[in-house]
């Protein structure tokens, strides 16, 4: 009996170990260890998906950068597959008009930069940052063209 409940935790904590190597973040130069369920809900969601680079955004959760369809995209994914987030690189005339009012009537005379179309939970969002002179932003619309965040850009955030 006490061998069994030995090797219960045995076991039970080698597969602790296990499971806190697969949460490491990713660091430049280190591979990441992607879970199976992951990579293989990475293919059935994404089968025309090349150049797939893996990156860990958090503990638990592995993004994936690809291109599909001659677009840049992302995909966040959970430890056990679910897709929980997808972004694509679109240019300016991919915002819903409602965006590009917006964009035209509060921020005329910036520059726009990249822009990302994030479907996350059943929303859809449109970022993108836009510089005028010194002064920078991230924004955050939704398709209704409703400003959900404006952040400035500082020295600290342009390096992450």
């Amino acid at each position: 009996m006490k061998k069994a409940i030995l090797l219960a935790l045995l076991a039970l904590l080698v597969s602790a170990v296990k499971a806190h190597e697969q949460k490491e973040t990713s660091k430049p130069g280190t591979e990441v260890i992607v879970p199976e369920l992951v990579k293989k809900s990475f293919a059935e969601e994404f089968p025309a998906a090349v150049k797939a680079k893996w990156g860990v955004e958090k503990a638990g959760e592995y993004e994936a950068e690809f291109v599909m369809n001659k677009s840049e995209m992302s995909a966040l994914f959970d430890e056990a597959g679910a897709l929980l987030e997808v972004e694509t690189e679109i240019e300016k005339s991919g915002l819903p008009s409602a965006v590009t009012t917006a964009l035209t009537k509060d921020f005329s005379g910036y520059r726009i930069g990249e822009i990302e179309k994030n479907d996350a939970k059943g929303k859809t969002t449109y970022e993108m940052e836009v510089k005028k002179g010194k002064e920078e932003f991230e924004l955050v619309f939704d398709a209704n063209g409703t400003l959900l965040n404006k952040e400035a850009k500082t020295e600290d955030k342009e390096n992450d």
